[in-house]
């Protein structure tokens, strides 16, 4: 019971708030996990299952950067936990320990701050929409970040007289986790080897913290390359690719998320003297930090930045930022309670606190970064629909080949040839241009190589598939000979596979990101409509559920049955010329008499004859929204754009019908 009594000590007790804070905010994404996450899933379950680290059983590949997170996956897998909620969960856990290390630093270089001080470093993190999305994003972000923060405070703690085997072992963890953690180390051993020269040196154990961490490192690259024959994961011959014009695009990458996060470019005004003597800063290990943060940034954009929303390479080194960032806020009230001559300058040094949470958080409500999210989430969610649907209509040995390596050959099970190269020894070592969209670490392939091994289906484009050439195996694919002869083409409506409705809201933005003169656009691979509706009170964009068609490429093989073979029968010439008669005695019924009813049945007849025919349902939404019924009305050109998703007509009578049901207009 003396435990119980005893108080909990204010600083832990205030990051605890802050963690549940964090929490909260990350229950704002808890929706969007990121595709790639389902690559270290389905190793993880590989290796549970007795197949060894892999992607597919029997061939040794290392398509994961991140060792460490793929064995904590792998362990909560062996536990009866299931991959998606394991991966948020430690994901949260990595996240607190990250807020934990930020204030742990602000102590270290503050040493003599209250706790209002010491709280701002992980405010600031529990703030910032791109650390809570990549807590919970299934990826290993938030881990990485926690054991960087972790090993620089050991390190700065070594600085003070301390060992150097903690942030050694530390830091040996981060490179476990994602492979950048050598980067760290190699900085920090590079400054404390100058520190060394210069005789200003304090921290103990240095030779035993050196051999600890390349003990560690050489056991793991020995592991590697014993179990893949290379010393490097794969993804790093896949993606990397040095030159200006990467080093471009990465910067321009780190533009983008300094335009969401314009706070974190002040973090370097810390390391400016200050005149307060009774406010005591390290601005050396303040130094330290900072030069940890910027060669790794500078590593970012070299190798071109990342495909994935938020900021996904930037996230690991904020908790190192945060601290600079309550010295600055301090700094900032400081400096304008000089100004105005104030002598509360605790108010006016907690407003700056409070402007520079509120930057940080206003992402999480507004802007147009929301819609590449929700692109992203529909980019799991159907290619999660598609793995099962193909799952239960192939047999388990059909070999698939496609471009997104995560939630479509989980899902399906299927062994999986990646044709981006992520998990191919052979497409990610093919150099030089291809036909491609351009999106960093998406420029592999080798449509020929695909060819040669003749798998059963294959999929262009996303994880929906598409008629068109995508990516550049895709390309080379669809020029091929010898393509149009062994493949078919199938299609699946989404109805099938996903059922939805007209009126799924995917996401409500206030306001018109990214909007221009076209009230509404669409990302037809995966569904989404995007539609603006201006308001002088309050103007919104919605981004709507839209019908879509999981499509690929089935081997002509005739050996087995696949999912087009189920496909209700083509209807004859004869029945569509009837179902097209039908339709035009149905609007002229409606020009001569009132009564919806002959023309509704006439519709419905004409539907039935030729059910892939989208006219009868776009006569019905038009019947319907003349006689005031805009529910039915908006259900029927759905189904219209069932049939053809791609219609312009039916895309500006979906988008319009909306607009009315939401203003009320008749």
């Amino acid at each position: 019971m003396g435990l119980l009594r005893t108080p909990m000590p204010p600083m832990r007790a205030t990051v605890l708030l802050i963690g549940l804070a964090l929490v909260l905010h990350a229950g704002l994404y808890l929706p969007y996990v990121v595709d790639d996450a389902y690559i270290s899933f389905r190793y993880a379950r590989n290796l549970i299952q007795g197949h060894g680290l892999v992607f597919n059983p029997g061939e040794p590949v290392e398509g994961y950067t991140n060792f460490l997170w793929t064995l904590l996956i792998a362990a909560a897998l062996g536990l009866g936990a299931e991959p998606r909620a394991a991966a948020q969960a430690l994901g949260l856990l990595f996240g607190l320990a990250a807020l934990w290390g930020a204030a742990r630093l602000a102590r270290q270089l503050a040493p003599d701050r209250g706790r209002r001080y010491l709280a701002l470093p992980p405010l600031l993190l529990a703030a910032c929409g791109a650390f809570a999305f990549w807590c919970v994003a299934g990826l290993e972000t938030a881990a990485f970040a926690a054991l960087l923060a972790w090993a620089s405070v050991f390190w700065l703690q070594a600085r003070a007289g301390g060992s150097y085997v903690p942030a050694a072992l530390m830091g040996a963890g981060a490179a476990l986790e994602r492979p950048e953690g050598l980067l760290f180390f190699g900085v920090a051993a590079g400054i404390e080897l100058i520190d060394r020269l210069r005789g200003s040196a304090r921290g103990r154990a240095a030779p035993a913290a050196l051999f600890s961490f390349l003990l560690i490192a050489a056991l793991h690259f020995g592991w590697r390359w014993w179990t893949y024959g290379q010393l490097l994961p794969n993804p790093f011959y896949a993606k990397v690719e040095l030159g200006p014009d990467r080093l471009w695009r990465g910067l321009e990458y780190l533009a983008g998320f300094g335009r969401l996060f314009p706070l974190f470019a002040f973090a370097a005004l810390a390391l400016i003297p200050r005149r307060d003597p009774k406010r005591r800063f390290d601005r050396a290990g303040a130094l330290r930090l900072m030069v940890v943060a910027l060669v790794y940034l500078f590593y970012v954009a070299a190798v071109g930045g990342d495909a994935m929303p938020l900021g996904r390479f930037v996230v690991p080194v904020l908790p190192l930022m945060a601290p600079l960032l309550a010295e600055v806020a301090d700094r900032a009230g400081s400096f304008l309670a000089g100004l105005a001559r104030i002598r509360q300058r605790s108010v006016l040094r907690l407003a700056a606190g409070a402007a520079a949470l509120l930057s940080l958080l206003a992402p999480s409500l507004i802007g147009a970064h929301w819609i590449n999210l929700v692109v992203a989430k529909r980019v799991t969610d159907l290619g999660l629909a598609c793995g099962r649907y193909l799952r239960s209509q192939l047999p388990p040995d059909t070999l698939l080949a496609t471009n997104t390596a995560g939630a479509l050959p989980y899902a399906s099970e299927f062994p999986t040839i990646d044709m981006l190269g992520i998990n191919d020894l052979h497409i990610a070592r093919r150099q030089g241009p291809g036909p491609t969209r351009g999106w960093i670490g998406h420029e592999r392939g080798d449509g020929a190589y695909v060819l040669r091994r003749l798998p059963d289906l294959i999929v262009f484009g996303n994880s929906t598939g598409s008629v068109q050439p995508f990516y550049r195996s895709d390309h080379e694919l669809a020029t091929a000979p010898q393509f149009a002869r062994l493949y078919r083409i199938r299609e699946v409506a989404s109805a099938e596979l996903l059922p939805e409705g007209p009126f799924r809201l995917l996401k409500w933005i206030p306001g018109e990101p990214g909007g221009g003169a076209n009230p509404f656009e669409m990302v037809f691979d995966v569904g989404v409509m995007i539609q603006r509706f201006a308001s002088a009170a309050l103007p919104a964009t919605r981004l709507y559920a839209h019908p879509w068609k999981f499509t690929f490429y089935q081997l002509n093989s005739g050996a087995r049955t696949g999912p087009g073979d189920a496909a209700p029968q083509q209807p004859t010439a004869a029945e569509r010329r009837r179902a097209l008669e039908l339709c035009e005695q149905a609007r002229l019924q409606l020009d001569r008499n009132p009564n919806p009813e002959p023309a509704q049945r006439l519709l419905w007849q004409a539907a039935r004859l030729d059910p892939q025919l989208a006219l009868p349902f776009q006569y019905l939404s038009n019947l319907h929204f003349l006689h005031g019924d805009l529910d039915r009305a908006i259900w029927a050109v759905w189904r219209a754009l069932e049939r053809e998703p791609h219609n312009q007509l039916y895309l500006r009578n979906l988008a319009a019908l909306r607009e009315k049901r939401k203003t009320g207009t008749g």
